[in-house]
């Protein structure tokens, strides 16, 4: 079965995706693992509740699942970047800490994985919280939700963080053919 919202998503506002029952967003399953999944909707990937309504990566409260989402800040200042390197949905990126950052001690740099420069950063809320994380050695793993690949100019990439365990569970429900979610280290 594949999934198709019920409403059409906008880029001026996340009311739409609010249809959804906040309870649904947080429920776990009988072992204590969170419902959410991940489903591709138009070449992305969206976390979806056990209403089928999209959850968006960045929502409040997600941290608490141990999920932390966020969109790559300063894109249009890595424009050769973001084209050069693959940013694809369902790959995994690389986030780089980045402490002699002058404007924010705890910036993280996202890089595609095997690239040495940056195609943006980790805003600071989300920044703040995922440095903390990195620096005690959490094992954490990041994937593209929304991207492009290398010859592309994506204009926006969504990037999800949790635990590889979180992640695999989050994989779920989808295919594992050639076609299908990437992870790589």
């Amino acid at each position: 079965m594949t999934f198709t919202p019920h409403l059409r998503p906008t880029t001026h506002s996340s009311t739409p995706w609010a249809k959804g029952d906040d309870k649904a967003c947080f429920e776990t399953d009988r072992v204590g693992q969170t419902t959410l999944r991940f489903e591709w909707w138009r070449d992305a990937l969206w976390l979806i509740d056990s209403n089928d309504h999209v959850v968006l990566c960045d929502r409040r409260g997600l941290s608490r699942l141990g999920i932390h989402g966020f969109d790559v800040r300063g894109l249009s200042h890595y424009r050769a970047t973001a084209r050069r390197d693959d940013f694809t949905p369902g790959h995994s990126v690389h986030l780089h800490r980045d402490p002699q950052n002058p404007y924010d001690k705890n910036a993280i740099q996202v890089r595609a994985i095997g690239s040495h420069e940056p195609v943006g950063y980790v805003n600071k809320q989300k920044a703040a919280t995922l440095a903390k994380m990195l620096d005690r050695g959490d094992n954490l793993n990041a994937i593209c939700l929304r991207g492009a690949p290398p010859g592309a100019q994506p204009a926006k990439i969504s990037i999800l963080v949790a635990t590889p365990e979180l992640i695999t569970h989050l994989l779920r429900n989808l295919a594992t053919d050639a076609n299908s979610v990437r992870l790589t280290k």
